[in-house]
């Protein structure tokens, strides 16, 4: 569905090339589609119904600010197009229940050796260390580190001209860059 969770408005035109544009959200549907007249309204309520869905699930998932950083970690923890495999037919080697740090550690381990396995979590993988604890808490821990360095910096000869700024939602915005970066070590 929503890959990237964002839509921009855009128009397109019935296969009956009316006079009229008929608007669609860009990035539910392939570019090259076309409508007829009077499926459009249709297809754009359920379009929008599908977008109110995702909102609401969105919102459950308790992750703010909804920026760039976020998107691009709840695309990556949460995917909004994913739909549950069907079953296997047989048995699994390994369920894992939450994907967090032990979970996908076991998951990725015994797939790895041709283990049958399901992972299952309710939130988000990563689990609390990835989206709430270890890796945000140490992304604030070192701007702390360096907020208190700077204002040491004196007891080594470094002398800084002007006052010493904290812009703690920079700060902030680089906890989530760090925590969306990190998804990479996990896959």
């Amino acid at each position: 569905m929503l890959n990237d969770r964002r839509a921009t408005l855009t128009t397109t035109r019935c296969n009956h090339d009316c006079p009229t544009a008929t608007p669609l959200l860009y990035g539910l549907v392939p570019d090259d589609t076309t409508f007829q007249c009077h499926n459009s309204v249709r297809l754009i309520e359920s379009l929008l119904h599908d977008i109110q869905d995702l909102l609401a699930s969105l919102e459950q998932l308790n992750v703010s600010p909804m920026d760039e950083h976020n998107l691009r970690l709840l695309d990556n923890v949460h995917p909004a197009a994913w739909r549950d495999p069907d079953a296997i037919d047989g048995y699994y080697n390994l369920i894992a229940i939450g994907a967090g740090a032990g979970g996908l550690v076991s998951a990725a381990g015994s797939a790895g050796l041709g283990a049958k396995v399901a992972l299952i979590e309710e939130h988000l993988l990563g689990g609390d260390c990835l989206n709430f604890g270890c890796v945000p808490s140490k992304a604030l821990l070192r701007c702390a580190r360096n907020i208190a360095e700077i204002r040491r910096a004196p007891e080594f000869g470094v002398r800084i001209n002007g006052e010493i700024q904290v812009d703690f939602p920079g700060i902030m915005e680089r906890m989530r860059e760090v925590r969306d970066t990190t998804h990479l070590l996990l896959g």
